[in-house]
């Protein structure tokens, strides 16, 4: 057992928006138990210019990636920040996938598919917080940041993509108070998430 996921109430997912599998609400149910997942491996990325170590592309607990990362949407946070090329950019999408870097450290793509990182700066917003879709800031520049980078601070994925582990079980758990038995619609709405 490599961790637990605790997704609460079962209750929360009977009903719309989360009972409804194309809408937004089960999406982001499924999305909240992607990104859980993804804590096996992110998010805890350093880079390295000459022979000094950053962190600032970390965010949230230092284990999430930083509000001012142009993370592809990752689900670890950051954004798709879209230049206003007028010094502010805006979060276009947020939380949506796993990104390039997400899935190199994850061992499921190699290293020479994950293209330049930009990391807006701006001493004044708190890299720490979480990204809403719509979100405007102001930047007082930018660096890119190169998977090489990456890997100088942190070491080579090992193993490698081509290694890795790619096939994955998780155990879905119903607990029930006891001497209470889970209603067929409960047990429903669980098992549309584990199908999904």
């Amino acid at each position: 057992l490599k961790g637990w996921i605790d997704m609460a109430a079962v209750s929360q997912y009977r009903e719309p928006p989360y009972a409804l599998e194309a809408g937004p609400g089960f999406l982001r149910t499924l999305g909240v138990l992607a990104h859980e997942v993804g804590h096996q491996w992110l998010a805890e990325a350093r880079y390295k210019v000459g022979d000094t170590i950053f962190d600032d592309l970390l965010g949230a607990d230092e284990t999430h990636w930083s509000y001012l990362l142009d993370s592809d949407a990752s689900l670890h946070y950051g954004a798709d920040w879209r230049d206003n090329h007028d010094g502010t950019f805006t979060a276009a999408r947020i939380q949506e996938r796993y990104s390039a870097l997400d899935l190199y450290l994850m061992g499921m793509l190699p290293r020479d598919r994950v293209a330049p990182l930009t990391l807006l700066r701006n001493p004044a917003i708190d890299r720490h917080r979480i990204n809403r879709e719509g979100d405007v800031v102001s930047a007082t520049g930018t660096s890119t940041i190169t998977i090489d980078q990456i890997v100088d601070a942190t070491g080579v994925r090992r193993p490698d993509h081509l290694h890795s582990q790619k096939e994955f079980r998780l155990g879905f758990v119903f607990l029930a108070a006891p001497g209470t038995e889970p209603s067929p619609e409960d047990l429903e709405a669980v098992d549309r998430i584990r199908r999904a």
